[in-house]
């Protein structure tokens, strides 16, 4: 020490020890930086169920979806390979979107380039960009800065799918630079500019994870500053898939159920993950959104293990505790692991084994949380790690852990009990407590390199922001006009639902985003008025917008830039992901919208208030200030005169013009009344009201029209017109239904109007209108469809029908009767050839105009009948009566349709339309002999579904069937409606050569009748009253729908991955019954000779004489795949619960063979018990261990204790 040197005087000795203190410090300082927390502060995905941002991956996690698509990678391979390629392969994965779509043009990549490049690596130059833009860093400021870049990638399937499908393409100089794994990190690089660390890495399923190890030891040894971590997967290889079929890891079902009892595999998965890190004081200086803090990773491997893809809990359990030392993290302080959970019959237990290890000496008697996003997106191999970490900084910065999926039996070969974890079942809140929430997530590759991360939730630190800005400058900026447009359209969609306040936002946008050539900049003092003049805003060149002056701000994520896709591709391209073409109407509770996701009432709000009847509604609408509410009387008569009454076009006109003056021309609002529109079972009285009404609304919504740029809402009033449960019969109200659809198509063609169907029931209160607050509800412009019941309010979504679920169909009678009206037409016809094929005796055919049956089927019997007509349905009832004739099913296919704009229709359109449909549904139901009816089917249309311009007469007749088979079911009648969407053959199709490529670029896909005809007999079905039969190309068809304003009607449809039904091929069943009725030593000799057998198969082994009973399977080379396969063959062939454990417990031929034998067939009792050896048994097992070295009996009395503790 210097202050024990004699010859130095009291200056340098105090010099020196300033020095030696120094040294300790630069010391200490360097021991911190390199267990330095790393803050994660950006993320970004494009997942499968049409996930691309963080908010949108954890309402998926918290609503609990499972986004695997049912026989997608079918239809998608339809497109890049032949029948045989994959008809062994199996069908269901998580599936993006749109696997071909890239903007070339935002990242300078010519398309003859980019068509070459691994769309793995198209996917995440996108998926980075948007990292960085949910880190608020504006991308040009890391050029020739020391970011890192670091992505997990594995996949080579576009290599193989170019050699296979093209040779000339072969020869491309892009070829090995558009698809080098090297290629995924290095590009990012370069584009960003970025001179940091730049690699990928491939460990197999653990490969984003060690990618993230090898970030985060990067920055703490200030390789890089801050760094981008990717992971991305993309599967394209049919025969890749049916090799992981044909070795049995891949479920049957299309569902990962980690750690339960019916877990059968995994479900491959496919998506694009990034996150953006830096150290955790880099990131509190620079005033960043923290997510999560990682606080130490580790990274082993399995090594000489069972086999190479058998997984080692010892290793496993070695990495956790690295991890968690390295972390600085006692096992106790752990609250929920993010596990690897593949839903493996061998990988889960040997999970749970590593994790019992790895926290033996945890004090902790709380048990930890366990579950794996696996069960919702399947298993995303090279970028699994990396969907693992974002579930958890999610779960971390929302303190709640989503549920774990599929999960009700616990797996009987994991020993719950003795494990310090539970499976976590329901969504569980932290909220409560006040502890620091810590949780470790594992990531293991198959090929033996495993890696498990700590992560911390950050301590969000409130800081006081003195601010006197009384208005904020919002910058938008893109590189053309047609992008920024875009970027305008998202930006109003975000500022109307979110809750960040206006200053965040523009510091965000001005910070956080790069400026392009094209900009708007608006200032504002709220999100109402940022709103208005964004809307008004005139695009500016960027150069000549001043910058804002920011000194402090907070981060928070902002709309991403809108990239415009174009398809590149080599080769065929692969086809979209279909789901089943049945959807249903199904309403939903709106608990789980915020109030403050509803418009704030402005003070201009002026309602007209057309025919009032509800004077629940008005009364309410009435009782606030904040509104002007306008009741009058639109041509009706014995009203009264309470309010005042306007009945020609004229003074309509003359109303609305002097309305509109009287608001400073600002939007008003339209609620048309229908709830006086009771239905009348008289034919008569039902022909007046009908006509009435729409006569009525015809030349209302005419005259309104005129006045289309200053309507806001025009809200449609009905009363207990629909059925928002199964057990809810209000829905009686068939023609204010009618009037539903009709005047949703019509709204369609009034630019900028929004229409809003709301129903009441007629019991409903003033109080309850006032507690929901209805006038809220009445600005709103998200959910187009809404129903009061009592206090709640519900909205109407189209959801699809899954396919798995249960489908009934019908029995078609050898001699039963079916009458078909419309039945010479398409759909007529095709539906005779389904029902002439199932066996029908007679089929009758009713049509206006008799049709000569030139191929003289002697099933069919033409009649001539108008269905319109009553006399002419009677006249068919008593030629039915008097030929005793009883009908089995009825399919009610009449109908005519012809286009038409609503401002040049006329009541005598709509009557036409109505007169098949409507008055032809009516006077079948009355006149024809329902009792011995299986099926009484109407076709309808999508049209009354969700609108249509240019058919609304057409869609209003549909949607009056649809609600009047409700009427008929509550009389027991077996009715059901099915909306079409359109056929290939159909008229209407004929007539426009133009019309199936139009829909097509709509999202609507024509109907084949081959392809229909496979799904009549469920179709007939009454399972359900109603149902949507439609193709769609999902994506497509819901940007067209969405061009004005999102809605919640397609909430569903945006979560789900369109399936093709498809069949799996089962294996075939051995059954060996017999073998409980053999003598004990014939039977042991019949048990050994099937385990020889099954076994020869598995090793392509042709005799099995050549096989050593008494030799190990580990000796023979039967790693994890070749065991799972074997156990598959065995459970096949004995049909009794056979594990993959017992292989490992008894692993020769001889003691398996023995253990069978003993277990299953001795006893009455068919649970599995301990081998027991007595008698002679001991002394073949005496001669089978003799042949094992220690290592192998070890393992197997190990194996055996484990039973009994």
């Amino acid at each position: 020490m210097p202050l024990e040197k004699p010859d130095l005087t009291p200056l340098q000795k105090a010099y020196l020890v300033i020095k030696d203190l120094q040294n300790r410090m630069e010391d200490l300082s360097s021991h911190a930086v390199v267990n330095e927390p790393i803050a994660v502060i950006g993320i970004s995905c494009n997942l499968p169920g049409n996930i691309n941002s963080a908010v949108g991956l954890w309402e998926a996690l918290l609503e609990g979806n499972d986004l695997i698509s049912k026989y997608g990678l079918s239809n998608r391979w339809n497109g890049i390979s032949d029948n045989n390629s994959f008809k062994n392969a199996m069908p269901h994965a998580g599936l993006l979107e749109d696997i071909a779509g890239f903007d070339h043009d935002f990242f300078h990549i010519s398309p003859v380039e980019a068509q070459y490049m691994d769309p793995q690596q198209r996917q995440m130059l996108m998926v980075a960009y948007k990292a960085f833009e949910d880190a608020g860093i504006a991308s040009h400021t890391l050029k020739g800065s020391s970011t890192g870049i670091f992505v997990g990638i594995g996949a080579i399937d576009y290599t193989m799918h170019i050699l296979q499908h093209t040779q000339q393409s072969a020869a491309s100089p892009y070829l090995g630079s558009g698809n080098s794994l090297s290629g995924a990190s290095g590009r990012l690089s370069y584009y960003f500019g970025c001179n940091g660390p730049s690699m990928s890495i491939d460990t197999a399923c653990s490969s984003s994870l060690v990618a993230l190890h090898q970030a985060c030891h990067s920055l703490r040894q200030n390789e890089c500053n801050l760094a981008l971590v990717g992971g991305v997967n993309l599967l394209l290889s049919a025969q890749l898939q049916e090799s992981l079929t044909q070795a049995g890891m891949l479920s049957s079902d299309g569902h990962c159920k980690a750690f339960d009892e019916s877990a059968n595999g995994y479900v491959r998965s496919e998506g694009c993950l990034a996150i953006v890190i830096k150290k955790l004081s880099d990131a509190e200086r620079d005033g960043d959104r923290i997510y999560a803090c990682i606080k130490g990773s580790a990274i082993a491997q399995d090594g000489a293990s069972g086999g190479l893809t058998v997984p080692n809990p010892q290793a496993q359990a070695s990495v956790i505790q690295q991890a968690l030392k390295v972390a600085g993290i006692k096992s106790s302080e752990i609250d929920f692991i993010e596990a690897h959970g593949t839903g493996t019959s061998l990988g889960d237990p040997v999970e749970m084994e590593g994790i019992k290890l790895a926290f033996a000496e945890r004090s902790s008697t709380e048990k930890i949380r366990l579950s794996s996003i696996k069960t919702n997106l399947g298993h995303l191999e090279a970028a699994a790690g990396l969907a693992g970490i974002i579930k958890t900084c999610l779960s971390l910065y929302n303190r709640k852990l989503p549920k774990h999926l599929h999960y009700t039996n616990p797996n009987k070969h994991i020993s719950w009990d003795l494990l310090p974890v539970e499976v976590n079942k329901d969504i569980y809140d932290y909220s409560l407590s006040s502890k620091t929430l810590v949780a470790g997530v594992s990531s293991f590759g198959f090929t033996g390199t495993i890696a498990h991360c700590i992560l911390q939730e950050y301590d969000k630190k409130n800081i006081e922001i003195i601010d006197t800005e009384e208005n904020y400058t919002l910058t938008v900026s893109a590189p053309d006009l047609e992008a920024l447009e875009e970027l305008r359209k998202v930006y109003r969609e975000y500022l109307l639902t979110t809750s960040n306040n206006l200053k965040d936002i523009c510091y965000t946008a001005a910070l956080g985003r790069n400026a392009y050539k094209y900009a708007f900049s608006v200032k504002a003092s709220s999100i109402k008025t940022m709103l208005l003049a964004l809307e008004q805003a005139v695009p500016l060149s960027s150069p000549l917008i001043k910058p804002m002056s920011i000194k402090k701000w907070r981060k928070i994520s902002l709309p991403h830039f809108p990239f415009k896709l174009s398809t590149h591709w080599i080769g065929p391209l692969p086809q979209q992901i279909h789901t089943s073409n049945q959807y249903q109407l199904e309403w939903k509770q709106t608990d789980s919208i915020k109030m403050s996701e509803l418009p704030v009432l402005s003070s201009k709000s002026r309602y007209i208030y057309i025919n009032p009847s509800s004077s629940a509604l008005l009364s309410s609408l009435q009782n606030q200030d904040e509104l002007i509410v306008i009741p009058v009387y639109w041509q009706k008569e014995d009203v009264g005169n309470r309010y005042p009454h306007i009945n020609t076009k004229s003074d309509l006109i003359d109303f609305l013009k002097s309305v509109i003056q009287e608001n400073d021309n600002n939007l008003i609002n339209i609620i048309y009344d229908t709830t006086d529109l009771q239905d009348r079972s008289d034919e008569s009285q039902f022909n007046t009201l009908f006509q009435t009404a729409f006569e009525n609304g015809l030349s209302f919504l005419q005259s309104l029209s005129s006045f289309q740029s200053s309507i806001g809402s025009f809200i449609l009033l009905s009363q207990e017109a629909t059925q928002v449960s199964k057990i809810d019969k209000i829905a009686t109200q068939t023609l204010q239904y009618s009037l539903r659809a009709w005047a949703k198509s019509i709204g369609l063609e009034i630019p900028g109007m929004f229409t809003l169907l709301l129903d009441i029931s007629a019991i409903t209160t003033v109080q309850e209108l006032n507690k929901l607050n209805i006038s809220a509800w009445l600005q709103q412009q998200k959910h187009p469809n809404l129903s009061v019941r009592g206090d709640q309010i519900f909205y109407e979504i189209l959801n699809s029908i899954p396919l798995q679920e249960k489908r009934l169909s019908v029995k078609i009678e050898k001699q039963g009767v079916y009458l078909i009206t419309g039945g010479n037409g398409s759909l007529g016809q095709h539906i005779t050839q389904w029902l002439i094929k199932e066996g029908a005796c007679k089929i009758i055919l009713a049509s206006r105009t008799l049709v000569i049956d030139v191929q003289k089927n002697t099933k069919i019997i033409n009649k001539q009948v108008d269905v319109s007509d009553e006399d002419s349905v009677l006249a068919l009832n008593n030629w039915l009566n008097d030929e005793g004739l009883v009908l089995n099913g009825i399919i009610h296919a009449a109908g005519i349709s012809q286009s038409q704009w609503f401002k040049d229709q006329t009541l005598k359109d709509i009557d036409r339309a109505a007169s098949t449909k409507v008055r032809g549904l009516r006077n079948i139901s009355k006149h024809l002999s329902l009792k011995s009816l299986d099926f009484f089917v109407v076709y309808s249309s999508i049209a009354s579904v969700w609108g249509s311009s240019m058919l609304s007469h057409y869609a209003a007749v549909n949607a009056y069937m649809d609600s009047y088979v409700l009427q008929l079911r509550n009389k027991g009648i077996p009715a059901k409606s099915i909306s079409w969407g359109p056929w290939a053959d159909s008229k209407m199709m004929k007539q426009d050569e133009n019309s199936t490529e139009l829909l097509r670029q709509g999202g609507i896909i024509v109907h084949r009748p081959e392809t229909v005809a496979a799904h009549y007999g469920k179709l007939l079905h009454p399972q359900y009253s109603h149902e949507v039969y439609v193709e769609l190309d999902k994506s497509r068809f819901i940007a067209v729908m969405e061009l004005n304003r999102s809605s919640s009607f397609w909430d569903e449809m945006r979560q789900s991955i369109h399936k093709k039904k498809s069949e799996v091929l089962e294996p075939s069943v051995v059954l060996n019954d017999n073998l409980q009725n053999l003598l004990p030593a014939d039977r042991a000799q019949k048990i050994q000779e099937i385990l020889l057998e099954q076994l020869s198969v598995i090793l392509l082994i042709n005799d099995t004489s050549s096989i050593g009973v008494r030799k190990s399977f580990n000796e023979m080379g039967m790693d994890s795949i070749l065991i799972v396969r074997f156990v598959e063959k065995l459970q096949q062939q004995f049909r009794k619960d056979i594990t993959t454990n017992m292989i490992f417990n008894y692993s020769t031929i001889e003691l398996l063979s023995q253990y069978i034998n003993d277990s299953f067939y001795l006893t009455v009792d068919s649970e599995p018990k301990p081998l027991v050896p007595l008698n002679g048994a001991l002394t073949s097992i005496e001669s089978a261990i003799k042949e094992m070295d220690d290592d192998e009996l070890l393992g197997l009395i190990n194996a055996d204790i484990q039973k009994y503790i």
